[in-house]
């Protein structure tokens, strides 16, 4: 539908595998999500009050970033995404 309504789009293509870790966070998230589905995504307009923690692991997409918010409220940042999911895994255990 999109290549349709707007003939310039162009696919942005994925990147490899072997490369995630050089990536922008917002084009690794999407693996993520397959390894860790029970981690949901919020964005920016979802308006997440953190104040009294979610609850929950959230992914918090915003603008050039990618955070992790743990279910205590602490928000976790790193420009290799892959590393949030460690601090998640860790807190599993």
């Amino acid at each position: 539908m999109v290549y349709f309504h707007n003939p310039q789009y162009e696919r942005t293509p994925r990147v490899p595998f072997e490369r995630l870790a050089e990536a922008e966070p917002v084009h690794v998230l999407p693996a993520l999500r397959q390894l860790r589905p029970t981690i949901e995504v919020r964005y920016e307009e979802d308006h997440v009050d953190l104040a009294a923690g979610p609850g929950r692991w959230l992914w918090l997409v915003v603008p050039g970033r990618v955070y992790l918010a743990g279910p205590d409220g602490r928000v976790y940042h790193s420009p290799d995404v892959t590393a949030l999911l460690r601090v998640h895994d860790e807190a599993a255990v």
